[in-house]
């Protein structure tokens, strides 16, 4: 005779779940020989079982699964099959494997392929500067003058309208009656063309990222250029900026992140599931590496200008660098003075620039808007064209979601080294190796196979 607990009990064949010992009712039972401890056959006389599917045989340290009864001559006969995972569930929770997924443990870090990628897709936008171009006043001006002050060579900077007044104030000298009573110094002023000593001028059409060169430390009402000291008077006066060298400037920009990392994990954050691109006039679109940008809630934008040459160096938050050409040079070159009809003859280029006529300063400036900008992007760009500039500078996020996740059932990525007991749920590992001086060698290879094939340990 065998004691033998049964019970009515629910739970997933692949579950290591123990019913409660009240739940069991003890009957004495006969082994049907052959006797397998694995699957045995029990032998009931005089009592109704049929109704019971769980059991426990304290002799064998074992619970069962109770496969099916039959009857025959009166007697019940109940056919069993281990329940490995509950008979040797503080054995199993106690190893130490390497756990791959679990209900309630996640790398929030892996990346997570179980789950399909859909075509559920969304976009955030996010103005980093709302400036656009439309002409020349919408923009600021650097000059690089040779002259008699103090430095030999400087650069200044100045608004559209103080520029139309250095240029007003520039011909302005070579018609000054004064100068031409004298024939000798007329031709003198004639021989050495204020022109001349203007190194270039460059045009910025965004002067946002250049905030900082407006110093009222370093602002003159007079400029020396060559032979000439020039100074605006009334309503001509003007103020430029003497600039020392690069100018810098940095944005703070908030990063937008995938609309369902919260909840499934900070690696739907990386790349195949969003990407991030930095939109820039300048520069085009620059895709960012998402990797390093995971934990990142805002993050600095750095720019650093060069107003002698108009180079512009871009510094991102993911370490990436790029230089362009931000400052569009306007040719001033080749003027020929006249007293009589100064501004109709100092060239068409710099004619429109005084008058404000776009139009005269690209027709007339020798190719100058193809020759404008050259931007390094990685992809898109608009070079040799003002189009750019009508695009404000954005960060865009684009986010691709995954198909519903069902964490209780297949759990997460969670890719450690770890003791069973310590997570719950489901769990599922990766070449479980499991080892119990008690149980036969196929019990070892059954746990290890609801290891490595996915269990729920409860």
């Amino acid at each position: 005779m065998i004691t033998v607990g049964l019970a009515s009990f629910a739970k997933p064949n692949n579950s290591t779940r123990i019913a409660a010992a009240s739940n069991f009712t003890n009957y004495n039972g006969v082994l049907v020989e052959p006797c397998s401890i694995m699957k045995p056959l029990i032998k009931f006389e005089g009592v109704q079982v049929w109704n019971y599917n769980y059991a426990y045989i304290s002799q064998f340290s074992r619970y069962y699964f109770i496969d099916d009864y039959y009857t025959e001559n009166g007697f019940w006969y109940a056919q069993m099959t281990v329940d490995v995972l509950a008979s040797f569930k503080t054995s199993i929770g106690s190893s130490t494997q390497y756990i791959e997924r679990a209900a309630n443990k996640q790398n929030a870090y892996a990346l997570d392929m179980f789950y399909p990628t859909t075509g559920d897709f969304t976009e955030t936008v996010q103005t980093v500067t709302s400036t656009t171009v439309d002409d020349f006043s919408d923009g600021c001006f650097a000059l690089n003058v040779t002259g008699a002050s103090d430095d030999i060579v400087a650069t200044y900077m100045c608004p559209y309208a103080d520029f139309k007044k250095v240029l007003k104030a520039l011909y302005a000298c070579g018609s000054d009656p004064d100068s031409w009573l004298n024939l000798g110094q007329g031709l003198i002023n004639s021989i050495f063309d204020p022109m001349k000593h203007i190194g270039s001028v460059i045009w910025f059409p965004n002067c946002w990222w250049m905030s900082g060169w407006a110093i009222e430390a370093n602002a003159v009402t007079s400029l020396f250029i060559g032979l000439w000291a020039l100074t605006g008077t009334g309503d001509d006066a003007f103020k430029i900026y003497k600039v020392p060298g690069l100018l810098h400037n940095s944005k703070t920009v908030t990063f937008p992140k995938h609309p369902q990392a919260a909840t499934y994990g900070k690696y739907l954050n990386l790349e195949p599931y969003s990407r991030y691109l930095f939109r820039d006039p300048v520069f085009g679109d620059i895709q960012l590496n998402a990797s390093k940008m995971i934990d990142t809630a805002s993050a600095d934008f750095h720019k650093y200008t060069d107003p002698a040459t108009g180079q512009q160096l871009i510094i991102l938050p993911d370490g990436q660098y790029r230089t362009a050409q931000a400052g569009f040079l306007i040719p001033m070159e080749n003027n020929s003075l006249n007293v009589g009809g100064l501004l109709s003859s100092v060239g068409t280029a710099a004619a429109g620039l005084i008058t404000g006529d776009v139009t005269s300063v690209v027709a007339g400036s020798l190719g100058a808007v193809t020759n404008f900008v050259q931007p390094v992007t990685t992809v898109t760009s608009q070079s040799g064209s003002l189009i750019s500039h009508c695009v404000e500078e954005k960060l865009v996020g684009q986010f691709w979601k995954t198909s519903s996740q069902y964490p209780a059932r297949f759990g997460k990525l969670y890719c450690t080294q770890a003791a069973i007991n310590t997570v719950s749920g489901y769990v599922k590992c990766k070449d479980a190796h499991w080892q119990n001086n008690k149980a036969f060698a196929d019990e070892i290879q059954m746990v290890e196979a609801y290891l490595n094939g996915g269990m729920f340990y409860e």
